[in-house]
């Protein structure tokens, strides 16, 4: 019982962290076709993906911190 607290918390920083990933590539994505246009290519069709997915799982993250926080122990 005491490690299912932890084993959660370790998911929701999971969480956390995949989606600050996940908008650090978008941005670094964003920079390259700024600065170094022309080295490859991607449709923005993808980058919206990339940044709805990225907000998803950052979505998903804070609501269940926040659900965690303010459910009594």
């Amino acid at each position: 019982m005491p490690d299912s607290p932890r084993k959660a918390s370790g998911s929701l920083g999971g969480l956390i962290w995949l989606a600050l990933g996940l908008f650090a590539l978008f941005f670094l994505n964003v920079v390259m076709q700024r600065f170094f246009p022309g080295i490859y290519d991607i449709a923005p069709a993808l980058e919206a993906v990339l940044l709805v997915v990225a907000t998803a799982f950052f979505i998903s993250g804070c609501l269940r911190l926040e659900s965690r926080q303010s459910s009594p122990p």
